[in-house]
């Protein structure tokens, strides 16, 4: 009988693969595509799997693979069925065997539960004497061997002892999920393991996640991506949300808190009347040196600044990152807590790319609460247009997962077809560590928050670069033109 080893080494389909990639990555991508496309015939047996393939590859390629890294690329291969149990957030044990019963896996390997087969036993005892069996010794034995033998599915007392402990059994298949334990918070730490792991809404055709927990039993049927996020957050449960709302999901409707300023001295938007006077307001309103905000040219690395808006874009970030921006000026005025005004796909370019790249901007005496308002109404005196959300199903980056990212870079999805270059987008993720570097800087990007009451996108200032605007901000707010603390003058609005 063939090895398994000698099983891959034959497989003309793999062979083929490895031949026509020279990126590891490429071929990683292809091989999960065969998978799920069943052009490759494998069963998913684990880590085993995964190396044999690793070692078929490295044998004949220059440009090695790491085996974790292939493992995690070949468990996401799409899979009919996936089950077995966690424990807080980990995945304990997992298969694709329908007839591995979730029982039948507590039987085979205790220790992964903390068990053994004398405790097991004591279990069953216990459940026999409490049913007063007539006959408890043969049928601890009998219950025993049919749980392990497969005859027998399920003991609710085995099982319940499990959950007590913290235990989770689930099961993941193209279009549904469940999990199942003891409370709804060891539920939603096991749900948090398998979303990491198998990111079920990520899948096409996923339509219902169960989750039932026994104590008390209160089951919950979600059937939307927003709904499981929102769950796995801590969230309640929406009513309608409208494309658009989830399209920018981290807006929020109160405004940012404002400290020096009058906000309602900066109608939004501004009218005609304001527009024609406002960049030299600060001298209308009888007091000398009130306006005046100090400004200068900084630099900061990257992971020091924060956005000041949530509608930042993952395709448009990874396009500029595989292009080559890191750091660099971003045109753009910074407030003195350190948001940005603009630029924010160049500064999440960068936190993908190289997090402590230095970012240069102009640093404003105000804070993002202050600063909001009053170039807001500086753009609209400038006539510039409003910018809102962009056309297409880019994903926003706050809402991103590392599968969204390996989408996106594998396959060109959100990004802009002109420009993607699949082998320059692989040559990128292996630059910065592959999968595990990429996770990293997704995970340090996404702890960048926007302000609390951070204004959609269509609210947020429109200071063009591309024209000096930031340069001319800067001097209006430094020579204290613009009308930015009391008194203000009194003027028509």
């Amino acid at each position: 009988m063939k090895s398994y080893k000698q099983h891959i080494t034959e497989m003309a389909e793999l062979m083929d693969l490895i031949n026509k990639y020279d990126n590891p990555y490429e071929f990683l991508s292809a091989v999960m595509k065969a998978i799920s496309d069943g052009k490759i015939k494998l069963k998913t047996r684990g880590a085993a799997n995964a190396r044999e393939v690793v070692a078929v590859w490295n044998r004949v390629k220059t440009k090695k693979i790491k085996v974790s890294e292939a493992i995690k690329y070949i468990s996401e291969g799409r899979r009919d069925l996936e089950k077995g149990w966690t424990l807080k957030n980990k995945i304990v044990i997992s298969t694709n065997d329908y007839d591995y019963y979730h029982i039948k896996q507590i039987i085979k390997e205790p220790r992964k539960f903390g068990l053994d087969k004398r405790k097991i036993l004591k279990i069953l005892a216990d459940s026999a004497e409490s049913m007063s069996v007539p006959n408890p010794e043969a049928y601890v034995e009998d219950q025993y061997e049919s749980l392990a033998d497969g005859i027998v599915d399920n003991d609710v007392y085995i099982e319940e002892y499990i959950m007590k402990k913290g235990y989770c059994r689930f099961v993941i298949d193209k279009t549904h999920g469940s999990i199942e334990g003891w409370n709804e918070k060891n539920c939603k730490l096991g749900a948090k393991a398998l979303d990491d792991t198998y990111l079920p809404y990520e899948r096409d055709g996923f339509k219902l996640f169960e989750v039932k927990p026994l104590n008390p039993f209160k089951p919950k049927y979600i059937t939307s991506k927003f709904d499981w996020y929102d769950w796995l957050e801590g969230k309640a449960k929406r009513k309608y949300v409208s494309p658009m709302a989830q399209f920018r999901e981290e807006t929020l409707k109160e405004e940012l808190p404002t400290k020096e300023i009058d906000s309602s001295e900066f109608p939004n938007p501004l009218s005609s009347r304001l527009k024609a006077i406002f960049q030299m307001k600060g001298d209308m309103d009888g007091s000398q040196g009130d306006d005046i905000v100090k400004t200068k040219a900084r630099s900061w690395s990257a992971r020091k600044l924060k956005p000041s808006q949530s509608a930042i874009y993952l395709g448009k970030s990874l396009g500029m990152a595989v292009g080559g921006v890191k750091g660099g000026d971003l045109g753009s005025i910074v407030s003195s807590d350190k948001h940005i005004l603009d630029g924010h796909h160049r500064w999440a370019a960068t936190l993908l790319s190289e997090p402590s790249a230095k970012i240069t901007g102009i640093e404003a005496n105000l804070g993002i609460g202050d600063l909001v308002p009053v170039l807001r109404a500086l753009g609209d005196s400038l006539h510039n247009s409003r910018r809102g959300e962009p056309t297409g199903g880019d994903i926003n980056i706050f809402q991103a997962k590392i599968g969204d990212a390996m989408m996106a870079l594998t396959t060109g999805k959100n990004m802009n077809p002109k420009f993607y270059n699949k082998e320059k987008s692989l040559a990128w993720l292996e630059s910065i560590g592959g999968r595990n570097g990429l996770a990293q800087r997704l995970k340090e990007l996404q702890s960048h928050r926007p302000p609390k009451g951070a204004p959609p996108r269509i609210e947020m200032p429109v200071i063009d670069a591309d024209k000096g605007d930031e340069k001319l901000a800067s001097t209006l707010l430094r020579t204290g033109k613009l009308d930015v603390r009391k008194p203000y003058a009194r003027i028509k609005k």
